[in-house]
């Protein structure tokens, strides 16, 4: 069992030597709190040294003693290796060797796979996964030779499950595990662990910025997670870390989603590879119905988008009728409420699409037809009254199936709510009133 299972030693932050790359801001700047709050040194890595500069005063605050140091390198982890390499040699002088890196650089983005430009893909994975491979293959050397060391990923909930909208995002995560699994197996015979952090949508700047551009259906999906503070999320990761977990989630949502994607991932105990075998039917089951109701969002959504064309291009829909005196006409519409009023013989026939062909009556039916370039409806309509002379009668749908032919779903549509103004014997006029 000793083989299968990865069981650590207790690392201690106290004194040690922390890099956290993304750390002037959300997440990566939490743990740098966190791990200074407990006696670590600090060197924040980001971008912007704006950033960096505020993020060292936050960070300061929370010293334990007067030795404490917080230093910071302004870099980009993502474009050049060797750059990356000299700077991390370059703390490492200052405040030595590292004990714990934190992978926390990283970018976000949401839209339709094909929304989202191409070049966006290729830079989702320069940021979030080569990001995070440069820093951790500059110090790799070191833990190797001093035979002890932390390394935690930060990837996302979206890096256990693939979500609308996050084609370009998604994927990028996934790969942290990929190299994250690989990386466990070859440095744990030198008493080195790997943590993956699963954080879930967290109150960051990064995530302010993703919603300006995320998907209805992405949005309504986050919110039956709700959002983590930074805070929470770091004492929790760091404590994972720390301990030498491999996995590292937040909530009951993302302790689920831990257990079921389990895989071949390391247990860093029995007890964690019992409770996975114990509850992975109960949550494989709670899963589906997750799935459900995703697929329930983006169906609701798209069925709203369908409704929304149908209103703002009411030129482009046409009205089919056909009645039991003999007449089929083919009339635009500008909208889905249809109202059908004076004379058969005062229609135009200079009206656009305007064509009458015999039918043989059918005693006290009506139909309708309603079409679109992405819809088709068909509506059986039976007339409450035969009088050649009724008025303000209404026409019932029988029957009403529409069929988007991008999807091939078939489902009951039950809003159009035809009313028809009928007066003698028999006419169209005044369609898209």
């Amino acid at each position: 069992m000793q083989i299968l299972v990865c069981k650590p030693q207790t690392s201690q932050t106290q004194r040690g030597h922390v890099v956290v790359t993304g750390g002037s801001s959300g997440i990566g700047k939490a743990i740098a709190i966190e791990c200074y709050r407990q006696g670590a040194f600090i060197t924040l890595v980001a971008r912007d040294e704006g950033k960096l500069l505020q993020a060292k005063k936050e960070v300061e605050k929370f010293a334990i003693n007067d030795k404490q140091v917080v230093l910071c390198i302004s870099v980009d982890v993502s474009s050049d290796y060797h750059q990356v390499e000299s700077v991390i040699k370059q703390a490492q002088e200052k405040l030595g060797p590292v004990d714990m890196l934190v992978n926390c650089a990283g970018t976000s983005i949401s839209g339709k796979f094909e929304e989202v430009e191409v070049d966006r893909f290729k830079k989702m994975m320069e940021v979030n996964y080569l990001g995070s491979v440069y820093p951790t293959r500059a110090v790799i050397t070191t833990m190797k030779e001093r035979r002890m060391g932390r390394i935690m990923f930060v990837s996302s909930q979206a890096g256990q499950i693939g979500l609308f909208g996050y084609t370009a995002y998604s994927p990028s995560k996934f790969a942290l595990r990929g190299l994250a699994e690989s990386l466990q197996m070859e440095i744990k015979p030198y008493n080195i662990y790997v943590t993956v952090a699963y954080p879930p949508d967290t109150d960051t700047p990064g995530l302010a910025e993703e919603n300006k551009t995320k998907p209805l259906e992405t949005k309504l999906i986050s919110e039956t997670s709700g959002v983590c503070q930074p805070e929470q999320v770091a004492k929790i990761v760091v404590r994972d870390a720390v301990q030498g977990n491999f996995n590292s989630s937040v909530g009951p949502d993302g302790y689920m989603l831990s257990a079921l994607t389990c895989g071949m991932s390391p247990v860093t105990s029995i007890t964690e590879g019992l409770q996975q075998i114990v509850t992975m039917g109960l949550f494989r089951t709670i899963a589906l119905f997750y799935l459900g109701s995703f697929d329930s969002i983006v169906r609701r959504c798209m069925i709203q988008r369908e409704q929304s064309k149908q209103q703002t291009r009411g030129s482009k829909i046409s009205l089919s009728f056909s009645n039991g005196w003999g007449g089929h006409y083919f009339l635009p519409l500008t909208s889905a409420r249809v109202r059908v009023h004076g004379r058969q013989r005062a229609v135009s026939k200079e009206r656009e699409g305007y064509e009458e062909e015999p039918r043989r009556a059918q005693s006290d039916l009506v139909w309708l037809t309603v079409t679109h370039p992405d819809v088709h409806t068909r509506l059986k309509l039976r007339r409450r009254l035969m009088s050649p002379n009724f008025n303000h009668h209404s026409l019932f749908a029988v029957g009403s199936r529409l069929g988007d032919v991008h999807t091939g779903l078939h489902f009951f549509f039950r809003i159009f709510n035809f009313y028809a103004k009928i007066r003698s014997p028999m006419s169209l006029q005044g369609f898209g009133k």
